[in-house]
């Protein structure tokens, strides 16, 4: 009976973990639905301000911008940003190490570089590799905000506007739907012009007067337009995460429920047979009884 009080006891535990991953599973589940509507309630404001910057760069009301270059123009010299968009904890599947290689090969593709980290599985991870990092990006991956954005362009526009950065790359998740995500590294800045040509559906800019100028106008929308983007990413990253651990959680389930149908034979076998034994047992005690 010792061995049928073993797999009673693994039932009850693979039972109880169950109830754990399925609450993570639901968890996550409303998680990525909240984190897309938001940047579906916001995605507007700054596709309209791309298509306002877009204006200005068709009608070519500006010349030049440190914010805008040519693909002729960029160069990797000088020190690069790099933005890693990682979770705080895994059991997200393979989420957080596919970011992670990503970046190390962008580390060596720009050797002088500054590493700006969000979340704390990452952090752990380039501490650990004696990766250096900056400790005063003090950034967690919480649940998006634009709040958040705010503060993690403000901190890299500063740096490059002060001219340390020569450029900004971001790599984190792309969410394309629930089967589909992978981890990619994007330019945030400087910006190709082409990114803004032939995206302006109004024709008629040259009627606005742009005050002070359009310069000025285009250099206030940019690092707006930069909020926009890093918010983008921000949700994009966490919907891969919350939609990595869904599934991970689910296979946990379907594993668990499998292991249980597999113990549950195995306990109703073993106990049959104890039952059948002390039946035996029982059965040639009364027969002994009778022959005395």
């Amino acid at each position: 009976m010792a061995d049928t009080k073993a797999i009673a006891n693994r039932i009850k535990s693979i039972r109880d973990t169950r109830k754990i991953t399925n609450a993570m599973y639901l968890i996550s589940s409303t998680k990525l639905k909240k984190a897309r509507k938001s940047l579906d309630d916001t995605t507007p404001f700054f596709h309209r301000l791309r298509e306002e910057i877009g204006v200005i760069v068709d009608h070519e009301m500006v010349t030049e911008s440190r914010y805008l270059m040519t693909p002729g123009e960029l160069s990797r010299e000088g020190r690069w940003g790099i933005l890693v968009i990682t979770a705080d904890k895994g059991l997200a599947g393979a989420y957080n190490q596919n970011v992670i290689k990503r970046t190390l090969s962008l580390l060596e593709e720009y050797p002088d570089h500054e590493l700006y980290v969000v979340g704390e599985y990452g952090k752990h991870f380039f501490s650990s590799h004696h990766q250096e990092f900056d400790t005063d990006f003090r950034f967690a991956d919480i649940e998006p905000s634009l709040y958040e954005a705010r503060m993690i362009a403000g901190y890299i526009m500063d740096r490059y506007d002060r001219g340390i950065l020569s450029g900004v790359h971001i790599v984190y998740t792309d969410f394309k739907n629930a089967l589909a995500s992978q981890a990619v590294d994007m330019r945030l800045l400087p910006f190709e012009k082409s990114h803004f040509e032939g995206i302006a559906e109004r024709t008629d800019a040259l009627e606005f007067e742009y005050l002070p100028s359009p310069q000025a106008v285009m250099e206030r929308c940019i690092p707006v337009y930069s909020i926009g983007i890093i918010y983008s990413v921000l949700v994009s990253s966490f919907c891969c995460e919350q939609n990595d651990r869904m599934m991970a959680m689910d296979s946990a389930d379907q594993n668990a429920d499998s292991l249980l149908e597999e113990l549950t034979v195995q306990y109703n076998h073993l106990r049959q047979n104890g039952i059948t034994q002390e039946i035996t047992e029982i059965s040639a005690s009364v027969k002994a009884s009778h022959r005395k």
